[in-house]
């Protein structure tokens, strides 16, 4: 049996989007956060039922949910070249060496650092989230509960 294409890919890129848009429109209040931990929630979530999908069809359910993760993660990571930080954003440094640390976070290597950061986390705990779902499932189980299957 071949594995199909997992939906769940899609609803990482979903929650991305979310994640996208919570970080760039309501990054400055309070309630970001809370939007923020809801989504990781249900991003580990996804890698938990992808890894059960995956191991049901044969596959391996820690890539799967590795790749929910890192796609989680790109997107939502995407977040930090649309958001510039401002000198109130650097709290305990003064004078020149605060000018020095706001330039290095608006930098370009900056930005990159913070989604290839975001890519590896949420792969890293996916993988693992997803690998534990597969646990809790059996192979081929997909095939058993069909009528058609002989």
């Amino acid at each position: 049996m071949q594995p199909k294409p997992s939906p769940y890919l899609a609803a990482a890129a979903g929650l991305g989007a979310l994640a996208l848009v919570n970080d760039v429109l309501l990054h400055p209040y309070a309630i970001s956060t809370a939007i923020a931990i809801v989504l990781y929630i249900l991003v580990l979530v996804l890698a938990y039922l992808g890894g059960r999908s995956a191991r049901r069809q044969d596959a391996r359910p820690g890539w799967v949910g590795a790749a929910i993760g890192a796609v989680f993660g790109l997107i939502a990571g995407l977040s930090s070249f649309l958001i510039r930080a401002t000198t109130r954003d650097i709290v305990p440094a003064k004078g020149l060496s605060r000018l020095k640390l706001l330039a290095l976070a608006n930098s370009p290597e900056a930005h990159v650092a913070a989604v290839a950061t975001a890519v590896l986390t949420f792969g890293i705990i996916a993988l693992i989230i997803g690998w534990i779902g597969g646990l809790t499932a059996k192979a081929g189980d997909l095939d058993a509960k069909r009528p058609d299957s002989a």
